[in-house]
This record gives C-alpha cells, sequence and structure tokens, in this order.
C-alpha cells in the first residue's frame, strides 16, 4: 500500500500539471538512492493519460526507446506496448481503481484538504513488467523509486516557472540528444544536472542451440523443399502466470511453406525469454516428422533471425532476412486480430480477466497516445 508521504508527491505533481509543459518525448533522469538512473517520461498533453512514467536503468529506458522508435517511423505494433518495463503514477477515475486503492485515496485526500472533484483526480501505483499484465505496485523499493521520481518531476516543475525547457536541458528525442537533465541529491538537497542520453539497442534475443543429434541427422538427410517463412509472434490473448505472478503474454512460432501454403502446427510457450529453445525445439521436430525441409528460411526481423541461426548452421539451411513474407503477413495479421478481439469487438482479455480489466484498459490507451505520436513523438509546442 502506498504511504502518506507517496500520495501527498502524487496530488503535488497531479496539482503542477507538468503535462502542459513537457511533451511525452522529453525525458529527464533522476538518480536513485539505490544507485540507479531512473528515465522519466511525463505523459498527459494529449489529456488521455496523465501519468509520470519511470524507466528504471537503461534495460527499462531502451523498452520505451524501441517503442517510441517505432512511433517515429510509424510502426508501432502492441507487442512493443507490452513489452514496456516501468513503474508509472497514474491519475485515473475513481470507477478506474480497485474498491481499496480508492479508499485509501480518498482518505487521504480527506485528512489533507485535497480535492477529488473532476476527472483523472484518483492517484494509481503500478508496476508494468514485460510481456505482463500491469499489476498494483506492491515492493517497497519501487515505492520509494517512484517517490523519488515524483521529487524529482517537482524540481524540475519549479524551475519550468522561471526558465525555459532548453536552458534546463530538455530535447525532444527526434532531435537525437545527447544528455538528459538528471536531477540528483547533493548535501541533502535536490540539484540538476546532466547526464548522457542512451541510444536504442536492439534486445539481445535468445539464440539457442539445436542440441538433438539424433534429429540434427534427420534433418540433414531429409528432403529439401524450396523455402519456409518463419516468425515469432507474441499473442494478444494473457494466460494466468503458473507462478502466480501478473499474466503473462504467449509467445508462438509462425511457420509456413512458401510451395504448399502449408502451416506447420506447434506448440505455444508462455515465456518465450525462458522458452525459446523448446520453440526451437518444437519446431525441429515436426520437419523432421514432416520430412520436408526448407533449403531457405525467410524471417522478418531479429528475434526470429537470432531463434534460427543455431539450427540453420547445423542442419545446413539458407537463412534470410526479408522486408516482407508473402503467405505469413496475412496469416498473422489475421491470426492476431481475431484473438485480441471478442465477438463485440471489445479485447478477450477483458472479459477472461476481469479482475485485470483496469490494468487492461490503462495499456490500451497507453497504446493509442503512442499512436497519436506517429510522425513526431506528440504535437510541437
Amino acid at each position: 500500500m502506498a504511504s502518506e508521504a507517496l500520495y501527498a508527491l502524487a496530488f503535488r505533481f497531479r496539482k503542477a500539471k507538468l503535462w502542459n509543459r513537457l511533451l511525452d518525448d522529453e525525458l529527464f533522469a533522476v538518480q536513485l538512492s539505490d544507485g540507479e538512473i531512473g528515465y522519466c517520461c511525463v505523459m498527459g498533453q494529449l489529456g488521455e493519460h496523465l501519468s509520470l512514467a519511470l524507466y528504471v536503468g537503461e534495460t527499462g529506458l531502451q523498452s520505451y526507446l524501441r517503442l517510441a522508435a517505432a512511433a517515429a517511423r510509424q510502426e508501432v505494433e502492441q507487442e512493443l506496448v507490452w513489452s514496456q518495463d516501468c513503474l508509472q503514477c497514474s491519475f485515473e477515475d475513481a470507477e478506474e481503481l480497485n474498491p481499496a486503492d480508492a479508499k485509501d485515496a480518498r482518505s487521504f485526500a480527506l485528512a489533507q484538504g485535497v480535492s477529488l472533484r473532476g476527472r483523472f483526480a484518483y492517484p494509481l501505483f503500478s508496476k508494468y513488467s514485460p510481456y505482463r499484465i500491469p499489476c498494483a505496485m506492491s515492493d517497497a523499493l519501487d515505492f520509494q523509486r517512484m517517490g523519488e521520481a515524483l521529487e524529482g518531476a517537482l524540481v524540475l516543475s519549479e524551475l519550468l516557472k522561471s526558465r525555459g525547457k532548453e536552458q534546463l536541458g530538455f530535447r525532444r528525442l527526434r532531435k537525437e540528444p545527447e544528455t538528459l537533465p538528471l536531477v540528483v541529491r547533493e548535501d541533502g538537497k535536490l540539484t540538476l544536472r546532466t547526464a548522457p542520453m542512451p541510444s536504442v539497442e536492439e534486445p539481445d534475443w535468445p539464440a539457442p542451440a539445436l542440441e538433438n543429434d539424433v534429429t540434427v541427422e534427420k534433418l540433414r538427410r531429409a528432403k529439401r523443399v524450396r523455402a519456409m517463412e518463419c516468425q515469432v509472434v507474441m499473442l494478444p490473448s494473457p494466460v494466468e502466470d503458473p507462478q502466480g505472478g501478473p499474466p503473462r503474454f504467449p509467445f508462438m512460432l509462425l511457420c509456413a511453406l512458401v510451395d504448399e501454403a502449408e502451416l506447420l502446427n506447434l506448440p505455444v510457450v508462455d515465456d518465450y525469454a525462458a522458452s525459446a529453445a523448446d520453440l526451437l525445439g518444437y519446431f525441429a521436430e515436426a520437419v523432421a516428422k514432416d520430412g520436408r525441409v526448407p533449403a531457405n528460411i525467410l524471417v522478418p526481423d531479429a528475434r526470429t533471425e537470432a531463434l534460427f541461426h543455431g539450427f540453420c548452421a547445423r542442419v545446413g539451411v539458407e537463412l534470410r532476412r526479408v522486408e516482407e513474407l508473402t503467405i505469413l503477413d496475412e496469416v498473422r495479421d489475421n491470426m492476431l486480430s481475431q484473438l485480441g478481439e471478442g465477438e463485440d469487438g471489445e479485447a478477450e482479455a477483458e472479459d477472461e480477466l476481469s479482475h485485470e480489466e483496469t490494468a487492461l484498459r490503462r495499456l490500451q490507451e497507453l497504446s493509442a497516445a503512442f499512436d497519436a505520436m506517429y510522425g513526431g513523438f506528440g504535437p510541437e509546442n
């Protein structure tokens, strides 16, 4: 549960309305007391999602930068939104919160004389983990980090009253800044410095080796066909985590023989990072059983290319990166569309996971906000 101190910071941040001054691609950083750098994004200028997002460390920041880079290319995909790694203090209508959170906010507001009138009046503290449904923040360290980020945002809000954004070191991502404002604590006071701005990097995708020598020998001797298209995709229907964590989005490997236009039927895995080797094993066994090995495997992205790198090297198959897939592009789009919507056009996940409805709705609204960033991260000043 959030502390009174954190609620006080959240209400001060809402009152400051920093989203009226900063665009969502004008980042700043905060030196956190645990030694990490927290990268902060203020969202709300479009009036759809009011929040302070905190991306901890470069791993967290990269999840934002990849999404922002895709938005600039007008290539935002749902998977990039679900892949975010951050903490958020957002502001919601009362009905968007569970009763316990709403009661806590009301109790604090009443005690401190804070008004909860109007839209987006209630603070909500959420944790976004890659490929999982967002959940309520519960870890003490997460609450501490969020509080320090709010403190940094309030320092900048005060400085912006008398100084311009450029003077404070703010630059839009489209201008490829080399530095960004950094709030640090020195001698008990918060001070403004600068920090290097990391560039967007490709994730370190799993590249499993094919270990089964018997299967490898079968594949080497099997009949060769012209080509197979393959792509790893995230499915937009979340499943329960067997370990009791927030529901996660599963992954599957789509494969189609080009000449025959046949799809390969493979199992789904719950956690791609931990189960990429299993996915490759399923593929190898299925192809060995079928008896037709592609002479070429065509892939559209770095993740699928990394998955097949070791397989192709061992079996003697050419691996090629292509811009478009003649069969799978349409198959993938149709499949994801059907999985993502129910009969009434609403997301199926909200019906199947009613206790997660609020989190899903907020992440979908965040996706819409990034869609609105097509062509350059929100409106110009």
